[in-house]
């Protein structure tokens, strides 16, 4: 991974992606900075994990454009984007029997040469990525075999082994308990690269993210510092729910209100 003020720039440009011509995101556009920790906020629907889709090459915009260091990503070949740009998932799934080690090496995929096997820059990788996400001693057990929050975490190592400059984030805190969401999501802060992340808990964004985007119907509805974003008026719309937000030298709380 480099240095953050190296970092690959990851930018959506005004996309729009559409399904039989109904739209899903329409006009969005999301430029981080070098190094730091985009949040991307909303409801179920509102168009999180496109918008990550979109910014990571898995779906083609229907219009606008997501550039790397200022070039069209469509221009990338996949090797070359992936070998900048990792995508961790909500639900990985898979019909073999890997182990986690197995797992872990696919990081390395981008960085090989075609039909070369593992060289000694990968298993290093590797063992830093596991030793990150506390998983040295699980190298050989069977990925089928982990429960829902240890997979995130292989998928996790994966990821850090593909030494990313830019790190993509679909609902990482999907399965943890809150222990472990604290621990991945100060991992992840830490690693030095960008990273944006969907997430759904708004205290969790306020504490480990430079800047929040809130999603509502695939549109923008405000971004800015978690301080300026998170206010009862904007939850209120766009969750539907009553909560009070209060400021303090340690940043944001939100506390939901019952009834």
């Amino acid at each position: 991974m480099t240095d953050s003020a190296e970092s690959a720039v990851l930018e959506a440009r005004n996309v729009s992606w559409s399904v039989r011509d109904r739209p899903i995101i329409t006009d969005l556009s999301l430029a981080p900075k070098p190094g730091s920790m985009v949040g991307v906020l909303g409801p179920n629907g509102s168009g999180k994990s496109t918008l990550l889709r979109v910014m990571t090459g898995l779906r083609s915009p229907s219009s606008g454009q997501v550039l790397l260091d200022g070039a069209d990503a469509r221009r990338i070949s996949r090797k070359r984007f992936s070998s900048r740009v990792a995508f961790v998932e909500q639900e990985v799934s898979t019909d073999q029997n890997p182990t986690v080690r197995d797992v872990i090496e696919l990081g390395r995929i981008p960085h090989r040469a075609a039909w070369s096997g593992p060289l000694p820059d990968d298993d290093e990788a590797v063992a830093r990525a596991a030793a990150t996400t506390n998983l040295t001693g699980r190298l050989d057990q069977r990925y089928g075999t982990l429960s829902g929050g240890e997979r995130q975490r292989v998928q996790i190592a994966r990821a850090l082994a593909q030494e990313p400059d830019v790190l993509v984030l679909d609902e990482p805190t999907n399965h943890l308990d809150i222990r472990h969401q604290l621990d991945l999501l100060a991992l992840v802060r830490g690693t030095g690269a960008t990273v944006i992340a969907a997430l759904h808990d708004l205290n969790l964004a306020a504490t480990y993210c430079d800047h929040l985007l809130v999603l509502a119907g695939g549109r923008l509805v405000t971004s800015g510092p978690p301080a300026e974003v998170l206010t009862a008026e904007m939850i209120a719309s766009v969750y539907g729910v009553s909560a009070e937000v209060s400021r303090d030298e340690r940043g944001v709380h939100v506390r939901y209100l019952a009834g």
